[in-house]
């Protein structure tokens, strides 16, 4: 009985040490841009859509600037990125170059003109 109460603990044990170190090693491996988009005066440009790719990859995702202007598009892998807001009545905005490592929040800092 004693036995078998222990083998049950070291495989619990086993079990949550093995899956401790998974979820360590899926952390980090990806990371996000996100920023606030203001017009010249600094007012807040809500609604604009922002589209991020990786120059690399040709990996596109869009998000769209909430109430405060911000966006955040997440889950993204490390490389070069470019980021271009095109917000209704502005002249589209474009960043090239913006690198992305594991891990990481990348701020891109949108003008609207």
């Amino acid at each position: 009985m004693f036995t078998s109460a222990v083998r049950t603990l070291a495989f619990l044990g086993v079990l949550l040490f093995g899956t401790s170190i998974l979820s360590l090693a899926q952390l980090g491996t990806e990371g996000s841009i996100l920023g606030i988009v203001q017009d010249p005066s600094g007012g807040l440009v809500v609604g604009a859509p922002v589209t991020v790719t990786n120059t690399e990859t040709g990996l596109a995702k869009s998000a769209i600037t909430d109430d405060r202007g911000y966006f955040q598009v997440v889950a993204l892998p490390p490389g070069s990125y470019s980021v271009r807001v095109a917000a209704p009545g502005f002249t589209a905005w474009e960043v090239d170059g913006l690198t992305l490592i594991a891990g990481a929040c990348s701020p891109a800092l949108p003008s609207a003109t």
